[in-house]
């Protein structure tokens, strides 16, 4: 009886309702890759990243860091306005740089048509109004809610983008799925929230003063880590060419699906726990929660790129087929990056709570250092596709070592030098 129950606790624990709801999905995925690969190929998957990775770095900058000073504020005070204004202005100049990149063929944006640009506008405001929505349902720990409405965006998105494929397997139709699922995650995710909504200037003013202290370093640093986010395909895509960009990318979504499935999940949970345990200045149990959180991840990502490292390759083969048999290696080269990322990236919501974010600019400036160095030295070394990135990988492992270092140091350092609560 008494393992009974041990069971029932762990399907009770946040992690696991996080997990759970995307679980049957992701394997419903994977089980369509193969269709999907082979019906859009490469080369749209290219188009398609780029387009993503340019979308999400103006998404990440829209926010202000909103979506993360909620979790700083105390459990009963009302959450921030969502800054629908600033996500407007942002979106719109995305669009603009965007049609300006393509007009004058930098980088991999010549790849795309001036049409496409024209859907960052909705990406862009739906996909940040879904995370503001995600984060003031993690403050109340809605952890099943947010669970299904995961799991219903990801099967709408996997079928979509099966159905439409039948009828142009194109770039749009991939944004149209990504436009589509996006909406049903924001119609679920805002369930049972009463969502202040700002689109006046004196509001936004308001509420950019409110979060100027958690969000100078904050923004600064999403906007570095952003742009190292957007670095990988893009000069890929310039150096090597849209097809190899879209082996990485696919390689990387691959890879990557621990990540997505665990690490994301891993991340809310430590963010909610660690802003409450510092809400109500529990120190020690704070450095207890980094260490436990350092320890779980570790095995969980030991044990899933153990299993990547044997048999990743010859997976990846058999999903998706000879027309991406070429881009098998990438599996292996990818595993020390994906590794550090599993295992340290959930736990760096720390640094924000304890807004400590210019620590956060250390690694962001490595990120961007280790993204860069490879082609900057191609010329040197001669790397092709495979070697580029496994120099990409081994430079983010290093720089993931020197962030749990980090971590780890601020969070033990303010246990020891803040007073205990009620101390004289």
């Amino acid at each position: 009886m008494a393992g009974l129950g041990s069971v029932k606790k762990i399907f009770q624990m946040p992690h696991v309702h996080l997990m759970r709801g995307t679980f049957l999905v992701q394997i419903f995925g994977l089980l369509l890759t193969p269709i999907v690969a082979r019906m859009y190929g490469p080369d749209v998957f290219g188009q398609l990243s780029i387009f993503l990775t340019f979308a999400a770095f103006f998404q990440n900058l829209s926010l202000f860091q909103t979506d993360k000073s909620i979790f700083t504020q105390p459990q009963n005070a009302p959450a921030l306005a969502f800054p629908a204004l600033l996500v407007f202005f942002v979106a719109s100049v995305s669009v603009l740089l965007g049609l300006g990149f393509q007009r004058f063929d930098i980088g991999g944006f010549s790849y795309l048509s001036p049409y496409d640009f024209l859907l960052l506008f909705p990406i862009i405001f739906v996909s940040a109004f879904s995370r503001w929505s995600r984060s003031a349902q993690l403050k109340q720990g809605k952890y099943q809610l947010i669970s299904k409405a995961t799991w219903l965006s990801q099967l709408s998105s996997h079928i979509l983008r099966l159905g439409l494929g039948l009828v142009s397997p194109q770039l749009l139709s991939l944004l149209a799925a990504e436009i589509g699922s996006l909406t049903l995650l924001v119609h679920r995710m805002k369930k049972g929230l009463v969502i202040p909504i700002s689109w006046s200037l004196g509001r936004l003013r308001e509420l950019l003063i409110q979060a100027k202290d958690f969000a100078v370093f904050g923004q600064a640093s999403v906007l570095v880590n952003s742009l190292a986010a957007l670095l990988p395909i893009q000069l890929i895509a310039s150096t090597y060419g849209l097809r190899e960009a879209g082996f990485f990318a696919v390689v990387y979504r691959f890879v990557t699906l621990p990540i997505q499935y665990y690490g994301q999940a891993s991340g809310d949970v430590f963010l909610n726990v660690f802003s409450e345990l510092s809400q109500k200045e529990e120190r020690h149990r704070m450095v207890q929660e980094l260490r436990k959180s350092f320890l779980i991840n570790g095995l969980v990502g030991t044990c899933t790129y153990v299993v990547f490292a044997f048999f990743g390759a010859a997976l990846f083969k058999l999903l998706f087929g000879e027309k991406f048999a070429e881009a098998s290696p990438i599996v292996s080269a990818l595993i020390p990056w994906c590794f550090g990322a599993l295992v340290v990236s959930p736990l760096s919501h720390a640094l924000i709570i304890l807004k400590k974010q210019k620590m956060k600019m250390i690694y962001d400036f490595l990120f961007l250092f280790a993204i860069a160095w490879p082609f900057v030295f191609k010329t040197y070394f001669s790397f092709d596709l495979v070697e580029i990135v496994w120099a990409m990988s081994l430079g983010q492992l290093l720089n993931y070592l020197i962030y749990a270092f980090i971590i780890d140091r601020v969070v033990c350092s303010h246990y020891k030098h803040v007073p205990a609560k009620g101390a004289l």
